[in-house]
């Protein structure tokens, strides 16, 4: 008898961890999937609709670079706890792999969605930096509302879509954190010209064509 409880509880904890991830102690990809399960099953009788979110941290792989792994790493539980601070009762996060989380959300309007959406940037833009970091954290962030009928497949889809389309904005006006050996050499080159530059981290894209049109020379990232 005590043998078969063990069995069952050696089984139970390895059911759990299958759904759960390593890093942040947040539900997985298949965790996630089980708990959209319940309010897509709910909506087919009430109707009732939720949204779902795709969040990504912006150049996790300069922070790699830059800081070391144990940094992204941080900065990957840093952003699950901050993202669960975000949520209302009966909401989950989960990160699905690398950087990237997914978010249920008891939004039922595109409207409301906006607005949640619009909190979380505001709170990224504040200052979003894990203790004790010279390195802040920014994200892109997409969601869509899942509509009776639809595969929630297709609602992910589309918040991936929106995500992707914010992350595209990111880059056209923000260059990645440098790594310690390229800002090294860009700092030379600034400093022949006269000019002083701090700590590595991201920079304006129009003050730095400025410069560079300045300097007169090519640099490649």
């Amino acid at each position: 008898m005590l043998t078969i409880c063990q069995n069952i509880t050696t089984t139970k904890r390895l059911a759990k961890a299958a759904f759960k991830d390593g890093l942040t102690g947040l539900p997985n990809r298949r965790g996630f999937e089980a708990i959209v399960a319940d309010p897509y099953e709910e909506a087919a009788h009430s109707h009732v609709t939720f949204s779902l979110v795709v969040v990504d941290i912006n150049d996790l792989k300069e922070i790699n670079d830059t800081y070391g792994h144990g940094a992204g790493d941080e900065a990957i539980r840093f952003m699950g706890t901050w993202l669960t601070s975000l949520l209302l009762p009966g909401e989950n996060v989960a990160r699905v792999g690398g950087d990237e989380f997914y978010m249920l959300l008891e939004e039922t309007t595109p409207e409301g969605l906006a607005h949640r959406l619009a909190q979380l940037r505001r709170a990224v833009a504040a200052e979003l930096r894990p203790p004790d970091r010279p390195f802040r954290l920014s994200v892109s962030a997409g969601g869509s509302v899942w509509r009776c009928g639809d595969a929630v497949t297709s609602t992910l889809s589309a918040a991936d879509a929106a995500m992707y389309a914010e992350k595209s904005n990111y880059r056209r006006t923000r260059l990645p954190v440098l790594s310690r050996r390229a800002w090294a050499s860009f700092s030379w080159s600034f400093q022949i010209a006269g000019w002083a530059v701090g700590e590595p981290g991201p920079l304006d894209l129009s003050e730095f064509d400025r410069h560079l049109m300045r300097l007169r020379v090519g640099y490649s990232f």
